[in-house]
């Protein structure tokens, strides 16, 4: 009963934060990755570039492998939401710039690296940190649902940024993610994700009768 009432207690005061997680989740790095494919018949009407090439500069995505470590202690330091801010920021931007890429492949390839690093900024690397601090007793559980935002947005924005690109072509695809990162993601993990508050820390234990009259009269035990 009593973990049952903590657990309760546990989701009254951080559902927010796992909520804006996921939504952050969601409309972050993440979310081009799944869409990628989305992209690759467009990119080579649109460039002449064949998916070997487009695959190649793909894996360049994977640089964020070789940044995690180092923005996770970035967050450790200045926080959950600083960093995931300014990593949406950057993936954002990036988009918006490759929505004006003109032909040349290196474009490409230099937006999907700038995507690559700033990537675990906005994804549960660091989203889970925030999750972490304000879940004890249900922390699977809100992990679990903040690690579903990815797959949600995914299913539910995937005919959107199709129908920008149909409509559009890349140019419409990328400022379309860009969108969904500034205009959703950006606004909700600003409102929405907090630091835990500092814990209480406990009351020493009190002293014996016996302890106490001996520190007052300044004998030793």
């Amino acid at each position: 009963m009593d973990e049952m009432r903590n657990a309760r207690g546990e989701w009254r005061r951080g559902w927010r934060v796992v909520a804006a997680s996921a939504v952050g989740v969601g409309t972050g790095a993440g979310l081009y990755q799944y869409m990628s494919s989305l992209f690759v018949e467009p990119l080579e009407a649109a460039f002449g570039w064949d998916r070997g090439e487009i695959g190649s500069a793909a894996a360049l995505g994977l640089l964020g492998a070789l940044a995690a470590p180092l923005v996770g202690r970035i967050a450790d330091g200045y926080g959950v939401r600083r960093v995931a801010t300014l990593c949406i920021l950057i993936v954002a931007s990036t988009h918006v710039a490759l929505s004006m890429m003109t032909g040349p492949i290196w474009q490409f390839m230099a937006g999907i690296a700038v995507i690559g690093v700033a990537a675990p900024g906005c994804t549960g690397l660091v989203y889970s940190r925030a999750v972490n601090g304000w879940f004890d007793h249900d922390r699977g559980l809100a992990l679990g649902v903040m690690s579903s935002g990815l797959s949600i947005a995914t299913l539910l924005l995937s005919p959107f940024v199709a129908a920008m690109i149909a409509e559009h072509g890349v140019r419409g695809g990328y400022l379309a993610l860009a969108a969904i990162t500034a205009l959703i993601g950006l606004p909700v993990v600003l409102l929405g994700v907090r630091e835990p508050p500092p814990q209480i820390e406990p009351h020493p234990p009190l002293a014996a009768p016996a302890d106490g009259l001996r520190a007052a009269l300044g004998r030793p035990a």
